[in-house]
Parts: C-alpha cells; structure tokens; sequence
C-alpha cells in the first residue's frame, strides 16, 4: 500500500501575512501510516517557496505548478492520495489540484484539514474527493488504507465522512485518548534544509537558526468564540508524554543541528504541573537550545514561578493572548476568561526576567463598539508589549463567531473565502462598518509604535529583540 500525502499550492492576498513553515500535520501522519507498514511519500508543494518579486493582480499564487504536482504523484503511483487544507482559504487550490489529479490519476482522494472538518459536506459536494477526514486525521486515513487493501468495511470509522448509496454518511469524531500512540513526526520523509532554515515562520521570530516547530499537546477546553481548533482537536487537553517531548527535541538537535524549538500548542501552559514538569526536563537536558511560543498562550496560567522556569529552560519570548482590553468584549462577545490584571503582571514579570513579550489582540466582533476598540488601544499602550499583532475579526468556518455572522447577515452564506484574511475586515455590524475598522486597526499600530517609541522599555537591555530581513534575531 502506497499513499503520497500533499500540502497543496496556496494564494496569498498582497498585503497578506505570508509564512510558510513545516507541515506538522502531514508529518504525524507519515509517521502513523508507516507505523503500520504503508509506504509514505510526502510532497510539499510550498516547501522552499517565497513570495514573488513581482506579482500581478490582487492575488498570487505560491507553490509548485500542477503539472509538476501531476508528475511527481504519477511517479510515485500512490494507491490513495492524502491531501491537507489546513485553512479556509487554501481550499480553493486545494480543488483545483484535486480535480486535476483525479482527472489525470484516478486514484481515491481524501481531504482533511481544519476547513474540512468544520465544512464536510460542503467539501463532499465536489466529486473530486472520495472521503473527507474529520477532526484527528491519523484514525481515519488508516482505516481507508485497510479498506483499500483488505476490504475492511468503512462504516464504524470514527472521523470519515463518505459517500454510500443511501448519501453521504458522517461518522462523528472521536479524539485520541492517548496521544502518544502516535510516533513523533516523520521528519525524515522532509527535506528539513527547506524548514530549518527559512526566513518565513509562523510568527516572524528567530532567534537563532536552524529552528524547528513542535507540539506538546492537543485539544483546547477554552470557548473562544472567535476559533476553530476544537474541530480538529477536540475539547479535551491531552497531553504527551514530557520525556517523550524532550526527546524530539534532542532528535531534532542532533539529526538537523537545531537550536530552537516554536511550540505551536493552541495550549502550551493550561496545565501548570505539566508546563513546569516540561521546563524543568528541559533544562536539566542542557540542550543548549531556546524556545518561543507562535501562538497566543492562556495569560491567567502564567505566574512568576512558571515565567521562572521557562526562562530557565530557554524561552526567549511569549505570545499573550489577550485579545481586547475591554472586559464586556472578553467576557460576552468573546467568551474569553482573561484577566487583563494578569496580562498586566505577567507582562512586569517577563520585563524583569528580559524576556521579549508579544501581545495578540482583536478588533472588530460583532457588537463591539468603537468605545470597547479604544479600550484595547488603551491596554496595548499600557502594557507597551515589544510585539503586538492587531488582527480584524474572522468569522471562520466551524466557530461561533461565523454562526453569528451568517445568522445575522453580516456575510452570505456562499461568500468568497479568500477574503478571509486576519488582516482585512470581511464583515461590518451596526456598531462599526469595514471601513472605520480598518481605520481602527491602523490607529492601533500607530498608537502602539508611537508608545513603544517613547517608552523607557525601548532602552534596551542586550537582549532586546530587533527585526533583521524578516527575522528576528538578538540584537
């Protein structure tokens, strides 16, 4: 049994945040799928890839040409093609190659990604995909693998949506109970040069290169109406083993000379005796490596005692995930149980301890009014974060907020999803229209640079973060 796994080619909208950085996804999945014997060939159709010097049009295209897709998959014959969508907005090539491979190929296609289990029957409209894997991926790719080669029927598969003769039939997800049933990713079926190396992070931040990313645990209990991680990874917090953990980390550092890690956990420090027994494994490795945080982490877990043991064990930076400094939007519009005291305290603790601090906040949900948005303008200068990433509200698939977006009219049903971009306002309310938002969204930055620019905090210690070509490195 052969099965090729594709992270399709991407479209980026100009003036869009652009990073491509290593498909962690596809890697667990190779690495599940050979557990179990199959043959596995990944091809990352945006491994390597910049944006173009030149574009023309509103949009550009990134990635590897479908006919060089078309050829690579043909040399390797697979017997089921995996294809991931990790974003609402790469769905559409993500169609468009599909639709050429089953067309040139004729091989069983199955899709997964966060769009598909949010949307799986608008995915299984298009005759181009055969199964759509929803939630968890490694489950349900595995099963269709023992379909394909033994026959194994397919109606008791946790996760797959398919087509039978009756329609098409949903089998409800069920998570892993124990995530380190899973191998750690196959790093070997990457050429990990084009990853380690590259310019293009998640977050922009690189301290010191070659960098890796990792997750330590999947599923978030939080209710934040405004994402979408609970399709794929549940409610539940599982956590892996913290030896285990750190010993991908040493792999890492002796098989590809890697010298930080970006946990890219939706919920690295939720659970504090976890989050302490991980720093304190790590440091008493002595890796010689650091560590940062691309995603926003829970502000009301973070206390000086854990702050202490993550500098110990080599984190540089943190992402706070704040996201609004009015508490009536955290509270009833966001459903976010944040302390913007604690985002305050945790703040003066990282200053003391020289660790960089990066804010995430949102602008723009539905019944906030430009009174709440000055709030957090407010907050962002108090706290004078030496990063902050003001995003607009995005309704996306598979959250709250997208369900109050279509039940309110504020976008249709079949609109065009690439314009769902954090850095772009998709919807207007009665309270603030798309273009005051913008408006709002530039007087945060303006607002935020120009506090940084006079605060004393701008007096560097030696390890102020200063931005290089893209990267941020140690000044």
């Amino acid at each position: 049994m052969k099965v090729l796994l594709l992270n399709p080619p991407n479209v980026f909208r100009s003036g869009d945040d652009f990073y491509v950085t290593f498909p962690l996804g596809l890697a667990y999945l190779g690495s599940y799928l050979e557990s179990h014997g199959i043959e596995v060939r990944v091809l990352d159709s945006l491994a390597g890839f910049e944006p173009p010097n030149e574009r023309s049009g509103e949009f550009y295209r990134v990635g590897l040409r479908d006919d060089e897709i078309i050829n690579q998959v043909r040399r390797f014959a697979p017997d089921l093609i995996g294809i991931t969508c990790a974003y609402t907005v790469q769905f559409p090539p993500a169609l468009e190659i599909a639709r050429k491979l089953k067309q040139a190929i004729r091989v069983p296609i199955i899709i997964g990604g966060a769009h598909c289990s949010a949307l799986p029957l608008e995915v299984m409209e298009y005759d181009c995909f055969d199964y759509v894997s929803v939630g968890e991926g490694e489950g349900p790719l595995l099963a269709v693998c023992a379909h394909l080669s033994t026959g194994q029927p397919l109606r008791d598969i946790k996760g797959l949506v398919r087509r039978t003769p009756e329609g098409i039939a949903v089998n409800d997800k069920v998570p892993f109970d124990n995530i380190d049933r899973i191998p750690r990713p196959a790093h070997h079926l990457f050429d990990m040069g084009k990853y380690i190396n590259s310019d293009y992070s998640h977050n922009g931040f690189v301290m010191r290169k070659p960098y890796a990313t990792m997750i330590t645990s999947r599923g978030c209990p939080l209710e934040c109406t405004f994402c979408s991680v609970h399709n794929i990874w549940g409610r539940n917090n599982r956590r892996r083993d913290v030896k285990s953990t750190v010993d991908e980390m040493q792999h890492l550092r002796d098989e590809y000379g890697v010298r930080e890690i970006h946990f890219e956990d939706d919920q690295l420090v939720l659970n504090k005796d976890y989050f302490k027994s991980l720093c304190e494994e790590i440091a008493a490795r002595n890796l010689d490596m650091v560590w940062t945080t691309p995603n926003g982490v829970y502000v009301n877990a973070l206390d000086e005692n854990a702050l202490r043991a993550a500098k110990a064990a080599g984190c540089y930076q943190l992402a706070l995930a704040v996201e609004s400094g009015s508490p009536r939007v955290l509270k009833d519009l966001m459903k976010k149980s944040v302390s913007l005291d604690r985002g305050r305290a945790v703040t003066r603790a990282m200053r003391q301890l020289e660790m960089g601090v990066y804010f995430f906040f949102i602008i723009g949900m539905p019944g906030e009014t430009e009174e709440d948005v000055l709030r957090t303008i407010e907050y962002a200068k108090e706290v004078c974060p030496d990063e902050a990433y003001f995003s607009i509200a995005t309704p996306y698939p598979g959250t709250e907020l997208y369900t109050t977006c279509l039940e309110r009219g504020y976008i249709p049903k079949n609109y065009d999803v690439t314009l769902l971009k954090p850095t772009q306002p998709l919807i207007e309310t009665e309270w603030l229209s798309r273009k005051r938002i913008a408006e709002l969204c530039a007087f945060a930055y303006s607002e935020w640079e120009a506090t940084k620019k006079s605060s004393r905090f701008n007096e560097a210690p030696d390890t102020a973060l200063s931005r290089r070509g893209g990267v941020y490195t140690f000044a």
